[in-house]
């Protein structure tokens, strides 16, 4: 049996004592490299997300492009995306969703992009729009209300050309299946309120739709009182029209069945919403060179 002599326990201690330190320390390195790695990431995204909201799409793009994940929030719980879509960044929101960012995520608790562009960020367009529901935003997915009423609600707040954009995207966001009814009003009320008759014909096209003539909203009114209230010619018109011809198809007997039969949802195809789109487009920068030409000063 070998014994040690007291340099070569000395030296067997020391070698014990720098592997137990060496074993302390390393747990410590790798936790403090995640964390740097963590902040540094929070940092990029907090960065790139001021920059949206400045208006510096470039200065955004550089710091979004050095992070690992588009899912990544900020402080305040917003991805890239979602701020984007809150800003009406059309350009942004369509390069982070080239790279990687998912259309309905959002962090829990918070709001989804799609409810949060139709709530602050419809100004970017129906082209936006579509584009990412052609992602894969999800109408259903939402955390406080219905895309298509977050738009509505904030009509009385618009100017005409705001409500123009924001018809029409009301109109793509019901041909994706959104909610038309929601907490006791319908969206035929806003529609006969706003006197949009694109909306209020595709409404009343299906049985979904021509349901909500009857309902009451909070103050006990129908579309049509609505609609005579607020002086919305066109809708009363659509409405009026709507009842004559079903009454004509229940005098003449023509197939009654069929009045209420159908889908309640009817959804275009792309080709449909591409044309429907360009046609909207068309007619919103039609109205925008009228009110140019108008506000024009004449000269002597």
């Amino acid at each position: 049996m070998e014994f040690l002599t007291p340099e070569e326990k000395l030296k067997e201690k020391k070698l014990y004592r720098n592997i137990y330190i060496l074993l302390c320390i390393l747990p410590l390195i790798a936790f403090g490299t995640i964390f740097g790695y963590f902040l540094s990431q929070k940092s990029l995204v907090n960065k790139a997300n001021d920059a949206i909201r400045a208006g510096q799409i470039e200065e955004a793009k550089a710091y979004a492009m050095q992070l690992d994940d588009m899912q990544t929030h900020d402080n305040n719980t917003e991805t890239i995306l979602m701020v984007a879509c809150e800003n009406g960044c059309s350009e942004i929101i369509e390069w982070a969703l080239a790279h990687g960012a998912d259309p309905n995520y959002a962090p829990r608790g918070a709001t989804s992009p799609l409810e949060l562009y139709c709530s602050f960020g419809f100004r970017g367009g129906a082209k936006t729009l579509s584009r990412l529901l052609q992602a894969g935003a999800d109408v259903k997915n939402y955390q406080f209300k219905p895309p298509m009423f977050c738009l509505a609600e904030r009509l009385l707040y618009m100017t005409s050309e705001e409500r123009e954009i924001a018809f029409a995207e009301m109109l793509i966001l019901y041909h994706n299946g959104d909610k038309i009814q929601y907490d006791n009003t319908t969206l035929l009320h806003y529609v006969a309120q706003y006197d949009d008759e694109a909306l209020a014909k595709a409404l009343l096209s299906t049985v979904a739709g021509a349901k909500q003539l009857g309902m009451l909203n909070t103050d006990g009114k129908t579309p049509y009182d609505l609609a005579l209230q607020n002086g919305s010619a066109k809708v009363q018109r659509v409405i009026r029209q709507f009842q004559e011809g079903l009454l004509d198809a229940l005098e003449n007997e023509d197939n009654p069945e069929d009045i209420n039969s159908g889908e309640d949802e009817y959804t275009y195809n792309q080709e449909e919403m591409d044309a429907l789109i360009n046609s909207l487009e068309q007619q919103s920068q039609k109205s925008q060179q009228e009110t140019a030409s108008t506000e024009e000063p004449t000269t002597p």
